[in-house]
């Protein structure tokens, strides 16, 4: 093959992988998109992409994962709305002493010196350029005290921070003091080790850091919160049951694939540079385990359950696996589970008639 045809077969390469960039994610604009740590000079990239980190204050994160104050950016949609300011708090600072003049939630929770403030962007000091609109009001040394003794007691202080937006090389997400004090999914612990988990043995008392997380009411995203039509819709053509075959997409029964992979262009459940070239579903996000996921009625027929099943609920012990099918054993019961084990009552609420 000459030397013309060969440059000329990567031209087109090139322009082809252009042509069709990898799926990318739209969100709804949400503060729980950039609920992590700041975003760092230069480049501020902020949101779900970026390990969920948030703008400055007084700036929004536009569609492109960067922070912006035009007021163009911040009104067209932007992924994370204008950043306020914290509301000042002790329990914002609760932490270890500080080593390098740094304080706050994105450095540990770390506190001050005593008669010192933590500014917004994590900076101790004295006077009115620290203590004005503070993120942590002047440091009380008797109530230092009192917090670092009350710590010890209630573990769960140990996981007051964001939801996690950290993982390890497995996928493990981490939590803990060790990590900015995240917190866990519903119903997980964080482990010895600061990872999320859900092994009786490992949650329990002296073994975890902290307890198995209790249902906040609100629902929680570990990719962010995505935009419906854009996104949930391109995963509907994968809305089905994965097939042994690892085929994919709407001409095979709609088939889905595995955490963390796509379905390429040619039905076929794959990762890394299939996924950017006219993917027909996205790349599989990680679902939270929640009963929301399992709302409705019991299972009707085929063990059934979970969000493309009516929101249908299993039996007493049963989880509902990623692929909406109700059972007990580690193949339903996992990491990937769409609702975890049904306890003694039923998230379903029958129809009220007023008579």
């Amino acid at each position: 093959m000459s030397i013309v045809v060969r440059c000329s077969l990567l031209f087109m390469l090139v322009l082809g992988a252009r042509a069709y960039p990898e799926p990318h994610r739209v969100f709804i604009t949400s503060p729980d998109n950039c609920r992590g740590t700041a975003a760092l000079a230069p480049d501020h990239r902020c949101g779900p992409d970026f390990e969920f980190k948030r703008c400055p204050i007084g700036e929004c994160c536009g569609k492109d994962g960067k922070c912006s104050a035009n007021v163009k950016v911040c009104t067209n949609e932007p992924i994370c709305p204008v950043q306020k300011s914290v509301a000042s708090s002790v329990d914002n600072c609760k932490g270890k002493p500080s080593r390098d003049r740094k304080c706050g939630p994105d450095y540990g929770f770390t506190r001050c010196d005593a008669g010192e403030c933590c500014t917004q962007d994590g900076r101790c000091g004295k006077g009115p350029e620290f203590c004005t609109n503070s993120l942590c009001p002047a440091q009380n040394v008797f109530r230092v005290v009192f917090d670092n003794a009350a710590n010890l007691l209630k573990t769960s202080s140990n996981c007051m921070g964001v939801l996690s937006t950290t993982r390890s090389e497995e996928g493990v997400q981490y939590c803990g003091p060790k990590h900015n004090f995240m917190h866990c999914p519903y119903d997980h612990c964080c482990n010895k080790n600061g990872k999320c988990d859900t092994d009786p043995k490992t949650c329990k008392e002296p073994h975890s850091i902290c307890p198995r997380q209790p249902n906040t009411g609100k629902p929680e995203f570990l990719y962010g919160e995505f935009v419906a039509p854009a996104y949930d819709a391109a995963l509907e053509r994968c809305r089905a049951p994965q097939r042994a075959n690892r085929f994919c997409g709407p001409m095979n029964d709609f088939g889905s694939c595995r955490v963390d992979e796509c379905c390429d262009s040619s039905g076929r459940c794959n990762t890394g540079g299939a996924c950017m070239v006219n993917a027909l579903c996205p790349k599989q996000p990680k679902p939270v385990p929640s009963l929301k996921n399992c709302r409705g009625v019991r299972s009707t027929h085929d063990n059934l359950c979970g969000p493309h099943n009516n929101f249908m609920s299993c039996d007493k012990g049963e989880c509902c696996s990623f692929d909406g099918f109700c059972g007990s054993t580690d193949k339903f019961c996992n990491a990937h589970s769409v609702c975890p084990k049904q306890g003694e009552e039923s998230a379903y609420k029958p129809v009220e008639w007023v008579l």
